[in-house]
């Protein structure tokens, strides 16, 4: 049984292309795009420069280096920053919030206190891991990293210990339990779209073999 007209057409609609923004080849784009990478760490490392503001100059350099048209590149550039924002806006704002108020009230220098009495040395690493995973345990990945700012901040102060060496291993110990550990909300929202996925792949199988 063919689908009603405006499902056909929605549908068509849907698998048809994206018109592409430029003709560039792939070496150009390359080019375009660590050039855009290098200006929005140049802009915020050596020029003190915003960080959102560099983004935006960095998107600049990449569509002007990639011979994008001054129109896509704007249409392009608030798509994505729309369709971002309309995505994860609200959790990172809510969760700069809560780590604002987490900063003020005490609370983080309180955790810090905890983990720079009990721990040193090589367990510190450790330990900021751990404490990433149950912050982050009923949390989203933008919010966790958000909550843990003024913590890491805290611990490489208090410590004399550079800010890598406490901050990459507490992303890490937040990143395998937003991808790894079944009750985080993120492999729980993963695993109803490919359960869902996996029903619309059996679906379409079933109505091909009717057919």
């Amino acid at each position: 049984m063919p689908p009603p007209p405006a499902l056909a057409a929605s549908l068509s609609t849907l698998a048809a292309p994206a018109e592409p923004v430029t003709t560039a080849g792939d070496a150009q784009l390359v080019i375009a795009a660590l050039l855009g990478i290098a200006a929005v760490v140049l802009l915020i490392a050596w020029a003190k420069v915003h960080p959102f503001l560099s983004l935006i100059l960095g998107a600049a350099v990449l569509g002007v280096v990639a011979s994008v048209a001054p129109d896509k590149m704007i249409t392009s550039f608030t798509a994505g920053v729309g369709s971002t924002v309309g995505g994860v806006g609200l959790l990172i704002a809510l969760g700069a919030m809560i780590g604002g108020l987490l900063a003020e009230s005490g609370g983080a220098d309180g955790i810090v206190g905890r983990i720079v009495n009990r721990v040193s040395g090589r367990a510190l690493p450790w330990a900021m891991a751990g404490v990433a995973a149950l912050i982050g345990l009923p949390l989203f990945f933008e919010v966790g990293v958000v909550l843990l700012v003024p913590i890491v901040l805290l611990v490489s102060m208090r410590t004399d210990v550079p800010l890598m060496k406490i901050g990459i291993p507490a992303l890490a110990g937040l990143s395998v339990l937003h991808g790894l550990v079944p009750p985080h909300p993120g492999v729980l929202a993963g695993g109803d779209h490919r359960a869902a996925a996996g029903g619309a792949d059996a679906g379409a199988g079933d109505r091909r073999a009717d057919a």
